[in-house]
């Protein structure tokens, strides 16, 4: 974490040493090793069937995500600011960037099982009530179908309310 925050103190000159460079990038590394590990919790927290505890984590997330991207732009914008750092650490970075697009792309599985599955829920409910509000009695005049809401001389029944909490 220690190194997250010292990725402002490096300069936005283009770097002129290795060991310049090497701090950029490693302050770029520790932002995306916590930034993994915030993102493997809410992972295991959507596993574990937990979706509300993931606003815990947001703030600390957002900040880490902000300086990511800063640092991206800063290094788009100026290639020298990491050119001369040591071979190994541009492998390291991008080994870390790999292993945080992996991360990334198993969260996005798992909420895509619980948008799947939460929507799914809520289709159900819908249905039930509609079943509910709408239950067929029988047949009534001319052997047409007669629900419960349409009356025997086509009045309407009140509604059923419904009401949905949405979490995620």
């Amino acid at each position: 974490m220690a190194n997250a925050q010292n990725i402002a103190a490096v300069p936005a000159s283009p770097a002129t040493d290795d060991s310049g460079a090497d701090q950029r990038i490693a302050g770029i590394i520790a932002v995306l090793n916590r930034l993994s590990e915030i993102v493997t919790q809410e992972t295991a927290l959507l596993q574990h069937r937990r979706p509300q505890a993931l606003n815990e984590s947001n703030a600390e997330k957002e900040r880490l995500a902000a300086t990511y991207a800063q640092e991206l732009r800063a290094i788009k914008a100026n290639p020298g600011l990491i050119k001369s750092a040591s071979d190994a650490e541009k492998e390291a970075l991008k080994t870390t960037m790999a292993n945080f697009r992996e991360i990334m792309d198993e969260h996005a599985r798992r909420l895509i099982v619980v948008k799947s599955v939460t929507e799914s829920m809520v289709q159900a409910v819908a249905e039930e009530v509609h079943k509910r509000k709408n239950p067929v009695n029988g047949y009534g005049r001319n052997a047409a179908l007669q629900s419960a809401t349409t009356g025997q001389y086509g009045t309407t029944q009140s509604a059923t309310p419904l009401a949905v909490n949405q979490v995620i």
